[in-house]
């Protein structure tokens, strides 16, 4: 099976890291970028996973994500912010920024549901 993965962050140095940590752990899998919740809302997001940056220029992720669910959306949101502050009691999180730590292998709770 090939994962459809989409990445959505307005910071391209951010998309491009993360589509290389993705690329990394994940052979089979195609990989969408979107530089805005908007460009991600008008896409077919027909996705297995979508990682979401927390706190984007224009919109933030959360209104993004809840129109996913509205649209009928029930796979995986893994948000990415590198502001901690936000929301480490709330998700769990990949801290954008630390390229040694790729939430101890995301895989591990995306596919454990």
């Amino acid at each position: 099976m090939i994962y459809k993965k989409a990445v959505c962050d307005d910071e391209q140095v951010f998309v491009d890291e993360m589509v290389e940590k993705i690329k990394e752990q994940s052979e089979q899998c195609e990989i969408f970028e979107y530089a805005s919740g908007d460009e991600l809302l008008n896409s077919s997001f027909e996705f297995n996973i979508v990682f979401l940056d927390i706190e984007m220029t224009g919109i933030d992720s959360i209104n993004p994500a809840f129109a996913l669910f509205k649209l009928g959306y029930d796979e995986m949101i893994i948000f990415l912010t590198s502001h901690t502050k936000f929301v480490l009691d709330t998700f769990r999180v990949i801290r954008k920024g630390r390229r040694h730590l790729f939430l101890a292998d995301y895989r591990a709770i995306a596919y454990d549901r």
